[in-house]
């Protein structure tokens, strides 16, 4: 089981089955061109599905698993040589100047947020030759897509890389009104099929909102409805475009501005809260800000609420 953002402040648990995990963990063996000479670079916390592709695709094949702190330990190495790093576009953006005289890697897999052209052109200017594979999927149902860009390969396309095609045993639609499925370049709500998670833990309305009956596969078998809005391109392969819904992704991770917001206004010296993504600047990069209206009373009168909103207490 792990855990997600939920959208009222409780954080919700997925109930992944071992089948999903085992099948996805051969698939991305697969995809990333794991052996047992490979060696793979296990820098994901546990409480993160990435971390299952980091340890399980690798001991599947019989190949090397390098525990480390995080990613960016990297930089205090004098050398690193592997075979497979994986990592969150904008921390391994925070990284890879640094490092790039220092490690030799051949496949660096992405995932946990959008792809740009532009960093994958940043990331092939300092690791020349390196293949990049472009990973897409959630806690709900582990991995569902890749899309890969061989050393050779040149990207001709612009904005975001696309998500490729689905794994083994995994499939995609993306659907309008009526779960009816759109037309080639037509923007609508992406669903994902095949070795996914069960659903919510103890949350059953949750799950039957969000794992629909899959109206195109096997008789009894459930979608999950991901909320990302998503579109086939003209040769078969799937770009992200954006949410259906207010969720936004920072350094990989969901976060749900609602369950923010939920826990801002819960102090007894804010009114109302509001909390958005802004563009930073420099490393900052994207930002999760938080505005709040003070209670009536702040600042005067009742002596808990006089002091104002400690910064530190809302944190």
């Amino acid at each position: 089981m792990m855990y997600t953002s939920g959208s009222t402040g409780v954080p919700k648990g997925v109930t992944i089955t071992h089948a999903g995990v085992l099948n996805d963990a051969f698939s991305l063996a697969a995809t990333v061109g794991l052996t047992s000479r490979s060696r793979m670079l296990f820098a994901t916390s546990v409480n993160f599905d990435v971390s299952a592709f980091e340890v399980f695709s690798a001991l599947a094949v019989g190949a090397t698993v390098e525990v480390v702190r995080d990613v960016l330990e990297l930089a205090e190495r004098d050398r690193w040589e592997g075979s497979v790093i994986s990592a969150v576009p904008s921390v391994f953006g925070e990284l890879v100047d640094e490092i790039a005289d220092r490690i030799s890697v051949e496949t660096v897999v992405f995932a946990g947020e959008v792809l740009t052209s532009s960093f994958v052109e940043r990331i092939r200017a300092v690791l020349p030759g390196v293949r990049v594979v472009n990973g897409y999927g959630q806690s709900e149902s582990f991995y569902a897509t890749a899309f890969e860009l061989a050393p050779s390969a040149v990207w001709d396309g612009s904005g975001n890389v696309p998500i490729g095609g689905p794994l083994g045993n995994m499939r995609v639609y993306v659907l309008g009104s009526g779960l009816a499925p759109v037309a080639r370049g037509v923007v609508g709500e992406l669903y994902v099929a095949g070795a996914v998670g069960r659903g919510y833990h103890g949350r059953s309305g949750l799950t039957a909102e969000r794992f629909v009956a899959d109206p195109f596969g096997p008789a009894g078998e459930r979608m999950y409805r991901t909320g990302d809005l998503a579109r086939w391109t003209v040769d078969g392969r799937l770009e992200c475009v954006g949410r259906a819904d207010s969720q936004v992704k920072l350094r990989g991770l969901r976060i749900e501005p609602a369950e923010v917001e939920a826990a801002l206004a819960a102090h007894p010296g804010v009114a109302a809260a509001v909390a958005v993504v802004r563009e930073g600047r420099g490393a900052a990069g994207r930002q999760l800000v938080g505005y709040l209206v003070p209670a009536h009373g702040v600042g005067s009168g009742d002596p808990d609420l006089r002091a104002g909103v400690d910064v530190a207490e809302v944190r």
